[in-house]
């Protein structure tokens, strides 16, 4: 009997110190993507200034981690986010967006990117989990910011579009670095934004013959004659305009262009240049509006202006105006 109740003691300590052994489950942090990931991406750019997506992180990538201040604190930053050069060179600029706010390839501080509800620390708002599991809600963005000047380019298929590369937080330390490299798929054409005058626009307007009396005072004006300056644009350009010429010293900051006539000119008039009926003032860009694609017409108009109180003395009038456009 003695030795039955020292063997039943004997099993339920043997039972008992292996309970104190048994292993602690611990779950250590992972994304789909481990280290560095090459993603093609079917992109199109539009003929317009729109912000245009190139991949979205969050239907293929999901990450699991322990978060909160009791654990490993898992998290993810954005550490670096570039746009190629390819896309650069024809205007484009790229954008990455966190469910919160979007940001640009220019930033240069760190974005907290997992958990999507977490501090400036990236440390979590509401969460404490071992082995919480999310999405990486990422969205790279692409948009026209500048000027596309190349005609019929294409990107080849395998070019590269972006890349984002993520540090990550393990027991306190940041220093593991993820990337995504955004190439695409197939190629694709850059729509040309760019315009060129043509030739049907002219280079001199005629006015008609006046009266001198028909300019009563000083800042008086004739009829105007219309002209357009006509453009063939590709795509939704934005056009800005700058005129220049000799300016007559007694009507300035009135866009009237003195006469340089040497064949028995007349004195005390001006022609002054109107943008869609509106004065312009000389040597200074102002915007034309936005193009469509195809044909554009820039709306001008001259008239005689009388620039002085003294008599108008007759005789002929020519001035000489150059202009310039940019694109955006």
């Amino acid at each position: 009997m003695w030795q039955y109740k020292y063997y039943a003691a004997v099993m339920f300590f043997l039972l008992s110190l292996t309970s104190i052994f048994l292993p602690i489950k611990v779950h250590a942090f992972s994304c789909t993507n481990n280290g560095t990931q090459t993603v093609s991406v079917d992109l199109t750019l539009p003929d317009s200034n729109a912000m245009v997506l190139v991949s979205d992180m969050s239907t293929y990538t999901i990450c699991t981690g322990n978060v909160g201040p009791w654990s490993q604190n898992d998290a993810l930053r954005v550490q670096s986010f570039t746009t190629s050069t390819a896309l650069e060179n024809q205007g484009y600029t790229g954008y990455f967006q966190t469910p919160y706010s979007t940001f640009p390839d220019s930033t240069t501080y760190s974005v907290c990117a997992w958990p999507q509800v977490s501090d400036l620390n990236c440390d979590p708002v509401s969460i404490s989990e071992a082995g919480y599991s999310e999405p990486l809600a990422l969205k790279i963005y692409v948009k026209r910011t500048g000027v596309t000047t190349s005609d019929n380019l294409v990107l080849k298929a395998g070019t590269e579009v972006a890349r984002i590369s993520l540090d990550q937080r393990s027991n306190g330390s940041w220093g593991w670095r993820r990337t995504w490299i955004f190439v695409l798929e197939k190629d694709v054409p850059i729509p040309a934004h760019t315009c060129n005058v043509d030739a049907s626009t002219p280079s001199t307007v005629t006015l008609n013959t006046i009266s001198a009396n028909s300019l009563a005072h000083q800042g008086s004006t004739s009829a105007a004659a219309d002209f357009n300056i006509k453009l063939k644009c590709q795509g939704n350009v934005g056009v800005n305009i700058l005129l220049d010429g000799q300016e007559d010293q007694n009507a300035t900051a009135e866009g009237v262009l003195a006469n340089i006539t040497n064949s028995t000119p007349a004195s005390g008039v001006g022609i002054q240049i109107l943008y869609d009926s509106i004065p312009v003032k000389l040597r200074e860009t102002f915007s034309a509006g936005v193009s469509t694609d195809g044909n554009y017409d820039i709306p001008m108009q001259a008239r005689y202006y009388r620039t002085t109180t003294s008599s108008i003395g007759s005789g002929n009038i020519k001035s000489v105006m150059t202009y310039n456009l940019t694109y955006k």
